[in-house]
C-alpha cells in the first residue's frame, strides 16, 4: 500500500507538473500576443495622429520660426500649423488695413480719413443734392463710393473701409462745413418746415374753417427765410459758374 501510495503520488505529481508547464506556455503565448496587439494599436494611433495634423511641438516650432525669420519660416509655419498661422495672418492683415485706412487715432470717419480720394462722391453730391430726396441722394452717393472709390482701392490689393449711407450722410451733415452743401441742407429743412406748416394753416372749430394766425405768421417767416437762402445759393452758384467759365 505504501508503494502504491508512493507511485500514485509520483504519478499525480508528474501530471500536475505537466499541466503547470502547459499553462505557463499558454499564458506566455497570450502575453506575447497581447503585447503585439498593443504595439499595433499604438502604431495605428500614431498614424492617425499624424494624419490629423502636426503635434503641438511642431506647431510651436513653426510659429517661433515664423516670428524669428520672416518669409521662409512663415511659409514653414503655415505648412506645419496652417490653421492657427493663417488665422493670425488674417487678423494682422485686418489690423494693418484698419491702421492704413485710419492712420490718425480717434478719427474713424471714412469721409474725413479718405478725403483726398472722395472726388467722385463729392461730384455726385454737388451735382444731385438739389435734384433728389435725402435718402436717394445719400444711398446713391454710398453706391458711388463703393464703385468708384472702394473698387480701385481693392484692385490695388488694399482694403477699403465700408461706408454705409447713413455714415456718409452724417459726414456731410456734421463734419463738412461747405457753404454749398450747407445751404442746400438748410433750404431742405426750411422746405420741410414750410410743408408741415401748410398742413396746419387752416383751423376747423365747430364746423367753421379759419386761418390759424400763429401758424400763418410762422409760415410767412419760413417762406421769407427760404427765399433768402435760395437767392444766396443761386448767387453763389452763378459766381462759381463764372469762375469756371
Amino acid at each position: 500500500m505504501a508503494a502504491l501510495g508512493q507511485d500514485l503520488y509520483q504519478n499525480a505529481d508528474g501530471a500536475d507538473s505537466n499541466i503547470d508547464d502547459e499553462d505557463e506556455d499558454h499564458f506566455s503565448r497570450v502575453r506575447t500576443q497581447a503585447a503585439a496587439e498593443r504595439d499595433e494599436e499604438d502604431s495605428v494611433e500614431d498614424d492617425a495622429s499624424e494624419a490629423d495634423g502636426p503635434s503641438r511641438e511642431q506647431r510651436m516650432q513653426g510659429l517661433v520660426g515664423a516670428a524669428a525669420f520672416g518669409g521662409g519660416a512663415a511659409a514653414y509655419g503655415r505648412s506645419v500649423g496652417g490653421g492657427s498661422v493663417a488665422s493670425e495672418s488674417s487678423s494682422r492683415m485686418r489690423r494693418e488695413a484698419q491702421c492704413a485706412a485710419f492712420p490718425v487715432r480717434g478719427v474713424d470717419c471714412v469721409g474725413c480719413a479718405l478725403l483726398n480720394r472722395l472726388g467722385p462722391v463729392e461730384r455726385f453730391v454737388r451735382s444731385n443734392i438739389s435734384r433728389m430726396s435725402d435718402d436717394s441722394l445719400w444711398r446713391q452717393a454710398a453706391l458711388t463710393y463703393k464703385i468708384e472709390v472702394a473698387g480701385p482701392i481693392e484692385r490695388e490689393g488694399a482694403v477699403a473701409p465700408a461706408w454705409p449711407w447713413k455714415k456718409l450722410r452724417e459726414h456731410y451733415e456734421m463734419c463738412v462745413t461747405s457753404n454749398f452743401v450747407g445751404r442746400h441742407l438748410m433750404i431742405r429743412s426750411l422746405q420741410k418746415t414750410r410743408l408741415q406748416l401748410e398742413t396746419r394753416l387752416v383751423r376747423v372749430e365747430g364746423g367753421d374753417r379759419e386761418v390759424d394766425r400763429a401758424t400763418a405768421d410762422m409760415l410767412l417767416k419760413t417762406i421769407n427765410l427760404e427765399s433768402k437762402e435760395r437767392v444766396l445759393l443761386e448767387g453763389a452758384s452763378g459766381k462759381k459758374r463764372g469762375r469756371d467759365d
